[in-house]
């Protein structure tokens, strides 16, 4: 796990949100009209071109006319850079990336799963119908990241924990090569920090409060920000530290994570 001193954090974080909220609208897309995808062992680094007033398929360019024949296509929908910069945070914490279908791993599309426990309930829903809102632009079957539905509790009744998930979509796809390697020992993808040019582009003060919301917490005791990463490697936290200190001063330490006995008696 990684701990970050409390008092510089909040007023490092309150900086950054300051000077920066101009940035945070999420249902504006960015102003930069492509996102790019660094390389990947699977293949080189391209640029999947962003419409400013509507998601637009990859490689559609600036001919209105594949547009208008595509509109109705709900996999042209592409994230906006602030919607990534969430997602970034999200998938550093517990979210992830699946395939429902495991005979169709190697044709079928990826999408975004979270799961909070119940005692944040406003947050999920906060982070379902507003930072992934089914699109204002909407027609026919093109909509948001995600449906209009609640949250679904588990369990039913007396629910501990919510989740939801996006729509099975081409973009999320290309991430799931960038955030997962297959380990052929366990037959199973392995999730992992992406490289640096990926952080640097997409992990800002936005990833990091979505970062600690879904994987971290306040240690009372210690005083200290505390973000749990016990998934990834040490030479993973090791970068992610790294990356906290150059992009916002913020000092953090690893940790190992102390383990109580329960009392006698």
């Amino acid at each position: 796990r990684i701990s970050i001193g409390y008092l510089k954090f909040i007023n490092k974080f309150n900086y950054l949100f300051n000077n920066n909220s101009s940035r945070y609208k999420i249902n504006n897309l960015c102003n930069s009209r492509y996102i790019f995808f660094p390389g990947t062992p699977m293949g080189p680094g391209r640029y999947i071109y962003l419409n400013i007033n509507s998601p637009r398929a990859e490689g559609a360019g600036r001919n209105k006319k594949y547009y208008s024949t595509q509109a109705s296509n709900t996999n042209n929908i592409i994230p906006s850079k602030e919607q990534i910069n969430a997602i970034t945070g999200l998938l550093l914490g517990d979210g992830c990336l699946r395939n429902p279908n495991s005979n169709r791993r190697k044709t079928g599309n990826y999408r975004l799963q979270f799961t909070f426990k119940a005692q944040v309930y406003a947050f999920i829903c906060w982070l379902k119908f507003s930072i992934f809102p089914r699109a204002p632009w909407a027609r026919g079957a093109l909509k948001g990241l995600c449906t209009d539905n609640l949250p679904c509790p588990y369990p039913k009744e007396n629910p501990t924990q919510y989740s939801f998930e996006s729509r099975n979509l081409p973009f999320f796809t290309e991430l799931h090569k960038i955030w997962y390697s297959y380990n052929s020992l366990t037959n199973k993808f392995i999730k992992l920090v992406p490289n640096n040019e990926f952080l640097n582009l997409y992990f800002n003060e936005v990833s990091l409060a979505h970062w600690i919301m879904g994987d971290g917490y306040y240690n009372n005791s210690e005083k200290t920000i505390v973000i749990c990463s016990e998934n990834f490697t040490y030479e993973d936290i090791i970068r992610l530290i790294k990356l906290l200190e150059t992009k916002f001063g913020l000092i953090a330490t690893p940790q190992k994570r102390k383990f109580r006995r329960p009392k006698k008696g």
